[in-house]
């Protein structure tokens, strides 16, 4: 009885993995500005790299980046 119970605990603490990632606002915002004039550049594609979430700067130079997940 007590190994099927340590069995038990153990599939439940393996099935209670899926469920404990946590979901956080991981928002990122700024602007992208030109090195030498000092001014905000519009239309820039932001990218993550090494994933294929992006976002690109609005007419301003500013973007906001918000978590796909």
């Amino acid at each position: 009885m007590k190994k099927i119970l340590w069995v038990f605990v153990i599939l439940l603490s393996f099935s209670m993995t899926g469920f404990s990632q946590e979901k956080t606002d991981a928002n990122i915002f700024g602007h992208v500005i030109n090195k030498n004039s000092k001014e905000h550049i519009p239309f820039i594609n932001i990218l993550i790299k090494g994933t294929t979430i992006g976002t690109a700067t609005d007419e301003t130079g500013h973007y906001y980046l918000v978590d796909p997940y």
